[in-house]
């Protein structure tokens, strides 16, 4: 069987690969810590879902995004001879290591799709030491995009030893995708060249030289309008305008040669645009009860057998619970752990201060609310998520940036962008500092259209409930004095309290 093509942007849960370290390496040595968690069920999960074209999937920093598509890349893609044809995939890496998981139970799975498509991986992750966070930048967006085409090239760079005479007789492949290829592993893409019709052309000429369809998979969607969302930014919906463009277009040019997409990052705030676009699209979000829900995160009988593993008490089960589990799913039929941080407690086990929040509050998360001027709501909205109190707030059907439309009930009073409060709450909740509530109510005095839901929203647990208490503090110390006063008065009061 030839093999598909897969096209992968990329996020972080385990260490990544270095130039030197080959790919799947990081994810292979996982298996073999006694911390591992068998989720490769996702993997047939994955390939079952296939009505839709394109699936969207949104998770908080540290449940697994990255680990999963790293695992599905080292599952799917082919290992290629020394004449770079592929393997018999009973002859590869990727048989040796899944064959004793738990996706070996999913026969046709591994016979259609083990380590037979071909894939192209590319890191949308915005590192910490970049420039990119100083301004909106354009320009700077459209290198940045290049510069992970240059990225993903290296694993092809192999197509450049092959005689030109054979890509253009064999493969059809024409002079200008050649001269492209040249271009990639030069990195010498002009800064006005088209990124997602660059991407197409890469893409085609795998499609040329290998005969299958394309599946792209993206992760880490996001990671640019993160670094650079502020509500109040000049030239915001510009710049939100044109990564949603580049992202849309990168499938719509290549839906020729595709078959399917995956996407995965951590805030939804642009899928509504980019789902209006592409059709048979659908969006799997944080903790809504669908058939990717326990690959993100640890299920509770997933943390129990971990921490017997480890020859934990029941008190110490206890705490541990209440420390890292508590997000909850809409029906409240599953309550997962953070998996990163019950990784690095268990990591820490015989430290005497093993239990404490892992979760860490970035530059971005403090920058996000600084940028909020009406100090009511970032002073209420601190004060009741420190308060470790529900906050309560419309939410349709579908979630979007547009379902947020009541804060406490009395947005009159407060006189601030209903808008700014939709941002906010999509904000907390993408990132993990909010989750289900127990009940769903009805907010008084507040009207409610027909067909809507109002929810409970609480913070899920002891490790955010301290976070937050942090970030309080630093808002606090950082924000405007008018803003400060309030943040502090809220403080005081939680003191009292």
């Amino acid at each position: 069987m030839l093999p598909q093509i897969f096209i992968v942007l990329y996020l972080t849960l385990i260490p990544k690969c270095t130039s030197t370290t080959p790919f799947g390496q990081a994810y292979i040595d996982l298996t073999k810590q006694p911390c591992f968690v068998d989720k490769t069920e996702f993997i047939g999960t994955f390939f079952d879902e296939d009505y839709f074209k394109h699936i969207f999937i949104t998770a908080p920093p540290g449940f697994g995004k990255t680990t999963n598509l790293q695992m599905l890349r080292l599952f799917s893609e082919i290992e290629l001879d020394s004449n770079h044809k592929p393997k018999i995939y009973t002859t590869t890496t990727a048989y040796q290591i899944f064959q004793s998981l738990a996706i070996s139970n999913y026969t046709d799975i591994i016979e259609n799709h083990l380590a037979q498509h071909v894939v192209i991986y590319i890191d949308l992750h915005v590192e910490s030491d970049t420039t990119m966070d100083k301004a909106i930048d354009l320009n700077k967006t459209v290198t940045f995009f290049n510069k992970k085409l240059y990225q993903s090239f290296e694993s092809y760079k192999w197509l450049l030893d092959i005689p030109k005479e054979e890509l253009s007789s064999t493969y059809k492949i024409t002079t200008d995708q050649i001269e492209l290829l040249k271009n990639l592993n030069q990195k010498k893409l002009p800064d006005e060249s088209n990124w997602s019709l660059v991407l197409y052309d890469f893409a085609n000429i795998l499609h040329l030289y290998f005969g299958k369809d394309v599946m792209i998979l993206i992760d880490n969607y996001d990671s640019v309008l993160n670094n650079f969302f502020r509500p109040t930014q000049k030239d915001i919906e510009t710049f939100y305008e044109y990564v949603s463009t580049v992202l849309c277009n990168t499938f719509d040019n290549s839906r020729r040669i595709m078959s399917r997409g995956l996407v995965m990052g951590t805030t939804s705030l642009a899928l509504p645009h980019i789902l209006t676009t592409l059709s048979k699209s659908k969006h799997y979000n944080f903790l809504s009860d669908h058939s990717f829900t326990p690959f993100y995160g640890f299920t509770d009988p997933e943390a129990t057998n971990l921490l017997i593993k480890y020859n934990c008490s029941i008190q110490c089960r206890r705490q541990v619970k209440k420390f890292y589990n508590g997000y909850k799913t809409k029906t409240k039929m599953i309550a997962m752990y953070n998996p990163s941080s019950m990784t690095q407690y268990l990591t820490n086990i015989n430290h005497p201060n093993a239990l404490r929040p892992y979760r860490n509050i970035t530059t971005n998360d403090y920058n996000f609310l600084l940028s909020f001027k009406e100090e009511k709501i970032l002073g209420h909205l601190l004060g009741n998520l420190v308060r470790n109190m529900t906050a309560k707030f419309e939410q349709y059907e579908s979630y979007s940036l547009q379902n947020f439309t009541t804060f406490f009930g009395k947005c009159e009073e407060y006189k601030y962008k209903i808008t700014e409060v939709e941002i906010m709450f999509s904000y907390f909740f993408d990132q993990g500092f909010l989750t289900h509530g127990l009940n769903t109510i009805l907010i008084p005095d507040v009207p409610i259209t027909e067909n809507s839901i109002v929810h409970m929203f609480e913070t899920p647990n002891l490790e955010v409930w301290f976070k937050l208490k942090e970030l309080s503090t630093q808002v606090v110390a950082y924000s405007a004095p008018k803003i400060r006063r309030v943040a502090a008065s809220t403080n005081t009061t939680i003191a009292q309290e």
